[in-house]
Parts: structure tokens; C-alpha cells; sequence
């Protein structure tokens, strides 16, 4: 959550794929900009990923 500049928004960032490795880049932009942002893992596991391996 910004400290200073926040602009009363939210964002959430979306994982796509296998949501194993949220996208901390676009989070930073967001926060950067005024935003506060949230993504989650899911529970899982970027690398490896064998849970889907089913």
C-alpha cells in the first residue's frame, strides 16, 4: 500500500496460467502510482509444479 500518495483505488493483479508466480512488477507500477494491490499464488507453487502433473 502506497505511504503517501495514495489515490483511494485499489488494483488487484491477476496470475494467469498456473497463478503459481504473481506478477510483483505490475504490483510495484501499481503502488508507484498511487495504488494499493494484491495478488495471491493460489496455494501453489511456481516452479515446479507438479501438482499439475496429475
Amino acid at each position: 500500500m502506497p505511504t503517501s500518495n495514495w489515490n483511494h483505488r485499489f488494483l488487484e493483479v491477476g496470475n494467469g496460467g498456473f497463478s503459481g508466480a504473481p506478477w510483483i512488477h505490475f504490483m510495484a507500477a501499481a503502488v508507484r502510482n498511487g495504488y494499493a494491490t494484491a495478488a495471491t499464488d493460489t496455494g501453489h507453487c511456481s516452479f515446479p509444479n507438479v501438482w499439475s502433473a496429475v
